[in-house]
């Protein structure tokens, strides 16, 4: 009985679409931990019974992948790298997981001052690009955005 409900699960999860969303920031990151990360587990939450939904983070003292709340997190980088190498090495790998795993949506989390360098350029799908204008101090009306 065990074996049916495991397989009829799978086939479930198989079915759907995934979205990939990529944040440094986590809710457990022992650096940082904010509110950007919230909102991206809190987007991850709302998606989660419609979509297979992935965060990819940055790698921090005693990180693992694990599951929250539906919200699959796979940590990234160097685990001892600290707060401002952890993000660089970060900014450095994610364009490789952009080729390596498969997804139909990417939502990037630009983190100031830098995102990932040629991300749009090895993308496989789609992607979107998610920003938080309060943490930049800029209108949004002062950005030009450019679609390739």
């Amino acid at each position: 009985m065990d074996t049916d409900l495991f397989i009829k699960t799978r086939i479930l999860t198989m079915k759907k679409k995934t979205i990939i969303m990529s944040n440094y920031d986590s809710l457990k990151n022992l650096y940082y931990a904010g509110g950007g990360a919230v909102q991206t587990h809190r987007l991850g939450k709302a998606l989660r019974n419609e979509y297979n939904v992935m965060v990819i983070c940055g790698a921090y003292p005693g990180s693992q992948d694990e599951t929250i709340d539906g919200v699959r997190y796979r940590y990234i980088g160097f685990k001892h790298a600290g707060p401002l190498a952890g993000q660089l090495l970060f900014s450095l790998l994610l364009p490789l997981y952009a080729l390596k795993e498969r997804y139909d949506l990417w939502i990037e989390n630009f983190v100031p001052p830098h995102s990932t360098n040629l991300f749009q350029y090895l993308q496989k799908s789609q992607s979107l690009a998610y920003l938080r204008f309060q943490m930049l101090k800029i209108s949004p009306k002062s950005i030009i955005y450019h679609f390739m």
